[in-house]
């Protein structure tokens, strides 16, 4: 029997090159993802098809429309970037804890005044803000290349 999806690498993608694909003959149709991680690849597959399983393709098309949640999207950024310093993966890890503090729900609800807003209100000097905004940059840049 085969398996309702594969991961396999996808050179053509540099910066995510782990491809997940879901087969049309469990789907409907073919999914395909794209990962910078393996691990992520596989778990999201699993993932993906237990939630075909259970509500079909009803129940992934609703979870399209709300898309990836802010938790799962930073907690795949820094699975992806843990071959970084530890200063750097100790920055990126106290940006994306304020981002989850502050935010909740899928990355697509947020919006840039939303960001503006929370910007103007980081305490500490202007170098501190300024940091704080090229961290965050850095997840939103990361996170928009993968799918």
């Amino acid at each position: 029997m085969k398996y309702p999806f594969f991961v396999s690498e996808y050179p053509a993608r540099p910066t995510t090159p782990w491809k997940l694909e879901i087969r049309a003959s469990f789907a409907g149709k073919k999914i395909r993802r794209f990962f910078p991680i393996e691990a992520d690849a596989w778990a999201e597959g699993a993932r993906l098809v237990s939630l075909l399983k259970k509500r079909g393709s009803d129940g992934l098309a609703e979870e399209q429309s709300q898309g990836m949640p802010l938790a799962q999207a930073v907690q795949m950024f820094l699975r992806a970037k843990s071959g970084s310093s530890a200063d750097h993966i100790s920055k990126m890890t106290r940006v994306c804890r304020l981002l989850t503090e502050k935010f909740r729900g899928p990355i697509s609800a947020m919006t840039p005044l939303q960001l503006a807003n929370w910007f103007s209100k980081i305490p500490g000097a202007d170098t501190t803000r300024a940091g704080v905004h090229r961290y965050a940059g850095m997840f939103f840049r990361g996170v928009t290349t993968w799918n």
